[in-house]
C-alpha cells in the first residue's frame, strides 16, 4: 500500500468515525451443529421427529426457533430458506414462512428421509434502515451486512429417529 492510498484509507476512517453513523459491510456467517447452536446474534434450538404419513415411516419433521441473544433486536430485513442441493449445485431454495411470538422465530418443515443429507436450512438478517415511500409508507430498506447461520438437516438426526 503507497503512502497516497493509506492516507485516503486514513480519510475514510476518520469520516467514518466522526459521523457518528455506522459501517455495515461485513456479513458473517456461522455454520450451526448440534454443539454450536449460536452466533453473534441469536442462538438456535431445532427439535427433529419422525413423522408417519398414511401409516408408513415419512418425512423427518424439523422446528427451528431463533432467539435473539441479550441486547440484541432480530432485523426486520430477515429470512429463512430451505436449500436441496446436488452436490455443488442448488436444485431449489424455499423461503419459509416464519412465526413471531414472544420475540422468537419459529419456522417449520418436513423434510423426505433420501433428502436430509443434500439439504441446509439457513437464516440470515441484514442491515436495514426505514425509509419512506413515494405515499410516505415506512419501507424497510436492507443494506449490505448483516449476518446469519447455516445447518445441514443430516447433522441433526438422531440414531432413534433415523
Amino acid at each position: 500500500m503507497n503512502h497516497k492510498q493509506k492516507g485516503l484509507l486514513l480519510l475514510a476512517l476518520i469520516l467514518l468515525g466522526t459521523t457518528g453513523r455506522r459501517a455495515f459491510a461485513l456479513y458473517q456467517e456461522t455454520h450451526l451443529t448440534p454443539f454450536v447452536l449460536q452466533d453473534a446474534w441469536a442462538s438456535y434450538t431445532v427439535k427433529v421427529s419422525a413423522s408417519q404419513i398414511r401409516g408408513k415411516e415419512g418425512a423427518k419433521e424439523f422446528v427451528v426457533t431463533v432467539i435473539p441473544r441479550a441486547g440484541r433486536k432480530l432485523s426486520l430485513s430477515r429470512r429463512a430458506l430451505l436449500e436441496i442441493m446436488d452436490g455443488e449445485n442448488v436444485v431449489a431454495a424455499i423461503p419459509l414462512e416464519e412465526k413471531m411470538a414472544e420475540n422468537r422465530l419459529t419456522y417449520w418443515f418436513r423434510v423426505a428421509p433420501k433428502m436430509l443429507a443434500e439439504t441446509k436450512f439457513s437464516f440470515g438478517q441484514n442491515a436495514y434502515k426505514l425509509t419512506k415511500d413515494g405515499k410516505g409508507n415506512s419501507v424497510v430498506m436492507g443494506i449490505p451486512g448483516g449476518g446469519g447461520a447455516y445447518f445441514y438437516l443430516q447433522d441433526f438426526i438422531s440414531p432413534k429417529i433415523r
